[in-house]
């Protein structure tokens, strides 16, 4: 239903914890989910993506999928890093993250449980 397409795009461990980031609290700031559609029964495909971690903040981009390979919901997150105290002296520059893809990813692509794209430069 509507309600778990939303709960499931804030539920999901942040992109950012397979940067090298210290796994910590990422508190949201912002969240904003468009729903396109109910799904189908079975299971979700997920993708999220961090592009930019700059100044103490990340944005995560989020897509889900049915199992019928229809996209049913987006979101857009926008949350604070974790950082703990010996980290917080250095602020990060902003970092670009490579190989995040535009195009809609293909049916293979969407079968995957989790896909994370970051890599910190």
């Amino acid at each position: 239903d509507q309600y778990g397409l939303i709960l499931a795009c804030d539920s999901f461990p942040p992109a950012v914890f397979n940067s090298g980031v210290p796994v910590s609290w990422v508190p949201t700031v912002e969240l904003t989910v468009h729903l396109r559609g109910l799904p189908v029964p079975g299971p979700l495909a997920v993708a999220f993506r961090t592009r930019y971690i700059s100044g103490g903040v990340l944005e995560e981009d989020g897509e889900l999928w049915d199992s019928s390979g229809r996209l049913v919901a987006q979101s857009r997150q926008l949350a604070l890093t974790p950082r703990p105290a010996d980290l917080a002296r250095r602020a990060p520059a902003v970092m670009p993250i490579a190989n995040a893809p535009a195009a809609r990813p293909t049916a293979e692509a969407i079968m995957r449980p989790l896909r994370a794209t970051v890599r910190v430069c």
